[in-house]
């Protein structure tokens, strides 16, 4: 009845009709990436708030694939909250826009083509937890839940990656003129 080339039903007895649209399902994938891809903690490429700080660009890319062989629009708007160091307290790092550790934005992803990708910036501030490394998380859903196609109820709707840096020790430039003179001392 909707010409999506799915099954549509309508019940009807004692002159009420019902009618029961069977709508498109959307499977959405999503991808992080950074660049820089190691994170050298001692190696400060920017500044925010006057201060120095490593700076990170993320681009979170979009799929999506359809199960139907026709959808009514080869659109579909999304809704996406990126957060930072989701579970502490006390956050390592910001992002860029409005210097707080959530961003939202609204996309429009095309169906069975290309990804659809957003550059967010962000940066890391005083870094003093060299062990664990700092979560970037996703979560997307429809900007409006009634529309038609919708996302499939068994996909997952949030993505977790995990931002590895690294503490390295720089190397001294040795000359010609060096000489090393390693002893070890044991007095008793």
């Amino acid at each position: 009845m909707d010409s999506n080339e799915l099954p549509d039903v309508a019940v009807g007895a004692l002159g009420n009709v019902v009618l029961l649209y069977s709508r498109s399902i959307v499977d959405v994938d999503v991808t992080v990436t950074f660049s820089p891809t190691i994170i050298d903690l001692l190696h400060k490429s920017c500044y925010r708030s006057s201060k120095e700080a490593t700076c990170i660009q993320a681009s979170v890319c979009f799929t999506a694939t359809a199960y139907s062989p026709r959808l009514p629009r080869n659109t579909i708007a999304l809704s996406m909250l990126a957060e930072l160091d989701s579970p502490r307290l006390a956050t390592r790092a910001l992002f860029n826009e409005r210097f707080h550790r959530q961003v939202q934005k609204n996309l429009t992803v095309f169906v069975g083509q290309d990804p659809t990708c957003r550059h967010l910036g962000f940066y890391l501030h005083e870094v003093t937890d060299f062990l664990r490394p700092i979560s970037f998380s996703v979560q997307y859903s429809l900007q409006d839940p009634h529309s038609d196609p919708v996302l499939n109820a068994f996909h997952p709707t949030s993505f977790e990656s995990k931002v590895r840096h690294h503490l390295y020790w720089h190397s001294v430039n040795v000359t010609s003129h060096s000489s090393y003179n390693l002893q070890k001392v044991s007095r008793c």
